[in-house]
């Protein structure tokens, strides 16, 4: 699976070729998880998310706590997560992104449609795949002043992906980065 992604971040790949390996991806991922469903059923959500942003580039396919089967696909950026309900990446949960010339990925926002149903874990670790992917020393974040009202459950949530918590800022350097993937 590692040598399949990587494949993905360092070709540029025509829509039909991509379309391709987000068969393999998908194959990989359902034959390792509970059965995500059948790539048939979910292939008009594929060719959507490509068709709008060919660059896009599939990191994570996983159901969330409600059942609902979710696609991480990083573009400009950006990290969205695409569902079958909703493939329009303006309505989609997104995370922003920096990539900084020390080579390490800083978390700008993160908007979320919904929480407490395990989206925000998605995302999480698709960002985790960008960055061992990319190659980045570390993910660092501010930790916003409005989330002060949920401080518990948001310093648990960066905590489970073995983040370090320091005043207002997270980080992550990159020898957790597959330990956090569990």
């Amino acid at each position: 699976m590692k040598q399949l992604i990587q494949a993905i971040f360092n070709v540029s790949k025509k829509e039909s070729e991509q379309d391709s390996l987000c068969k393999q991806v998908y194959k990989s991922l359902d034959e390792k998880t509970e059965k995500l469903g059948s790539y048939e059923k979910e292939e008009g959500l594929w060719k959507n998310i490509w068709i709008k942003d060919p660059k896009m580039i599939v990191l994570n396919v996983e159901r969330n706590k409600e059942g609902s089967l979710k696609v991480a696909a990083f573009s400009d950026n950006t990290i969205y997560l695409y569902d079958t309900d909703n493939n329009n990446k303006n309505k989609a949960s997104k995370m922003y992104l920096e990539f900084k010339e020390d080579n390490s990925i800083n978390i700008i926002d993160v908007k979320m449609e919904t929480s407490g149903i395990g989206n925000g874990s998605i995302i999480m670790r698709a960002l985790i795949r960008l960055a061992l992917y990319k190659n980045a020393k570390k993910i660092t974040g501010r930790l916003s002043p409005v989330d002060n009202g949920n401080k518990d459950l948001r310093d648990s949530f960066y905590k489970k992906f073995r983040f370090q918590i320091t005043d207002d800022r997270v980080e992550l350097n990159r020898d957790k980065f597959e330990q956090s993937l569990v």
